[in-house]
């Protein structure tokens, strides 16, 4: 029927979570210790020399990108199933509730202090 053909199309436009385990959230993942790995060398050596962007802006440059990967991943954590008891959860509503009760408040945090420190 129309209606069937209609919700089926309105589905497919809804947004689906991802899968935590997935390709793309393990790529996600990756690029993010690659970006933990140089933030855990450059802010001590930012206590050692505060001019260190000065004297090398691509350093900056990357600073600004990593604060953008954070927030990003931000927001993908309200987007990403998670693993309970061994089950695969993809609903959105009950992913930003485990999220806001759980990491929301640190990630938060970092992030508001990231974005003012820039």
């Amino acid at each position: 029927t129309v209606e069937s053909m209609l919700k089926s199309q309105r589905g497919a436009r809804s947004l689906q979570p991802l899968n935590p385990n997935g390709h793309l959230r393990n790529i996600w993942d990756f690029a993010g210790v690659m970006i933990l790995g140089v933030d855990l060398v450059l802010i001590p050596l930012l206590f050692v020399q505060p001019r260190l962007y000065e004297l090398f802006p691509s350093l900056a440059i990357e600073s600004k990108m990593a604060v953008c990967y954070w927030l990003l991943d931000f927001a993908l954590s309200f987007f990403t199933g998670y693993l309970e008891k061994g089950t695969l959860v993809m609903d959105l509503r009950k992913i930003a509730c485990r999220y806001l009760s759980t990491w929301f408040v640190p990630d938060l945090t970092v992030n508001a202090i990231d974005v003012v420190m820039i």
